[in-house]
């Protein structure tokens, strides 16, 4: 079981997908693709808000609010949900911007035609 700062057992609250839906944004493209440090500068500033947010986790924690049976446990909940959301956000934005960003790959076009090419030649 994994342990927490405190030593004390870490609880698991399930994440179900459907309230955080309308919590999610189509992904777009992070930083200004001509301006080459944008990214970086902008992935910092989200790493930095993320850790911003640990001292607010271990006081949820702290109070059980991060365990089922507590009454206030949606407290830990709403904060889990939100730096899931704000996470997959990222991950996800940044996957589209790799994509949107990304030039044409030719291999496998080219690999495809030296194959059929290949193939001709043996008939």
């Amino acid at each position: 079981m994994a342990r927490s700062r405190s030593s004390s057992p870490v609880c698991h609250i399930s994440v179900h997908a459907a309230p955080l839906v309308g919590k999610i944004r189509p992904a777009t493209i992070v930083g200004d693709p001509l301006k080459p440090d944008d990214l970086f500068r902008q992935v910092m500033a989200y790493l930095g808000a993320t850790c911003k947010q640990l001292e607010p986790l271990y006081q949820l924690e702290k109070e059980k609010k991060l365990t089922p049976e507590n009454e206030k446990a949606g407290e830990g909940r709403a904060f889990l949900d939100g730096q899931l959301v704000k996470g997959g956000q990222m991950l996800g934005d940044l996957w589209f911007s790799a994509w949107q960003q990304a030039t044409e790959d030719k291999y496998l076009i080219r690999q495809l035609t030296d194959r059929q090419a290949a193939s001709g030649e043996k008939k």
